[in-house]
């Protein structure tokens, strides 16, 4: 994202719809694994699971269950 357009709630809201959209289609619990936004998710409510090194990257792997 363009430093301009950070901080305006645009990821969360994406993040929110996402999952909105996963409740309305059954699910129950959601994962997600990120190299570059683990403090976003957790402020979103997602726990951090596991650390892990994937395709040469350090990721995150997370979940919530709303």
């Amino acid at each position: 994202m363009l430093p301009a357009q950070r901080k305006k709630g645009i990821a969360s809201a994406l993040v929110r719809a996402v999952e909105d959209a996963a409740r309305r289609f059954g699910y129950s619990r959601f994962y997600l694994f990120t190299s570059s936004a683990p403090q976003l998710y957790t402020g979103l409510g997602w726990r951090a699971l596991e650390r892990r090194d994937y395709r040469g990257e350090h990721i995150q792997v997370m979940d919530k269950m709303p």
